[in-house]
This record gives structure tokens, C-alpha cells and sequence, in this order.
């Protein structure tokens, strides 16, 4: 009886280590990407969060200044400049259109971006509003804005400016 030896044709093992090397690095650096941009998405939404809290939190402070004047608009200025403050640039517009631009007096050692500060105020004969806006600046054309607020107060009765 002839012997029949059956010769398997093998591929050696030593020559499929380079390709499986190759798609597990393909795999592993795509996997890193999208933990790279994940974790850049995650650092962008905090920093957004940290000036949306602080531009509240200065909007409001804002506004208890006004309702504190009585929506008198020098004594709102002195009085938000008095508070410790995020804000580098407040403008202020008063009823008759004219406005002021102040800088204030910003830590750059403060832990949050600085951001700009609008106060619209307008009257009737019975109240006094202020619609106040922080904004951070985006570019030279345009901003962000970050909130808004409007607050009114009642003129003292028998006073009409």
C-alpha cells in the first residue's frame, strides 16, 4: 500500500503578524481621535459654562445695582464698579441716545475671560428699564451673546425727569 502523504499548504504564521499589527494600529489610532475631539468638545463646553455662569451672575449683579439707584445712571456706574467684577468694558446708554463706554478696572489674574457689559436704559412716565447684555467678543464684527436680562423700576411718584 502506497503511503499518501497529504501536504497542507500553510501560510506561516510570521508572515500574517505584520498585516494584524497594521489594522490594530489603524483601529487604535482612530479610537485615540475620537477621544482627542471628545475631550476638546468636553473642554469647550466647560469654559462656555464658566462664562455663562459668571455672565449671569454680573448681569444680575447689574441689574440689583439699578433697581439700588433707583435707575439713576451714574449711581448704577459707581455702584457696579464698586463690585468685584469679570466685566473689561461696560457701555452704558442712557434714555436720550448718548451713551458712555467705560473700562473697568479687570484683573487679567482672574479665573474666568473677561467679557463686555451693554445697559440700555429707557423710560416712560411711570418707569425706568434697563435691558443689560454680556457679551464676549468673538471677533472685531461680531459677539457672542452670553445673556440678557431687563429689569424695571418705578419712578418716585411726584418726579418726573
Amino acid at each position: 500500500m502506497a503511503r499518501e502523504v497529504h501536504l497542507k499548504t500553510r501560510v506561516p504564521r510570521k508572515n500574517l503578524l505584520l498585516p494584524e499589527l497594521i489594522i490594530v494600529l489603524f483601529f487604535f489610532s482612530l479610537a485615540a481621535a475620537a477621544c482627542v475631539k471628545l475631550f476638546g468638545l468636553a473642554y469647550e463646553d466647560v469654559n462656555h459654562s464658566k462664562a455663562l455662569t459668571a455672565a449671569v451672575i454680573e448681569a444680575k449683579n447689574a441689574a440689583e445695582c439699578f433697581k439700588a439707584a433707583n435707575g439713576d445712571p451714574e449711581k448704577t456706574r459707581e455702584l457696579i464698579f464698586s463690585l468685584e467684577k469679570n466685566i473689561s468694558n461696560i457701555s452704558i446708554i442712557l434714555p436720550d441716545g448718548t451713551g458712555v463706554m467705560v473700562n473697568s478696572n479687570f484683573s487679567a489674574e482672574a479665573d474666568i475671560l473677561p467679557f463686555n457689559m451693554r445697559i440700555e436704559i429707557t423710560e416712560t412716565d411711570i418707569i425706568k428699564q434697563a435691558h443689560i447684555v454680556t457679551y464676549k467678543n468673538v471677533s472685531s464684527e461680531e459677539n457672542e451673546t452670553l445673556y440678557e436680562l431687563t429689569v424695571a423700576v418705578a419712578k418716585e411718584a411726584g418726579r418726573h425727569d
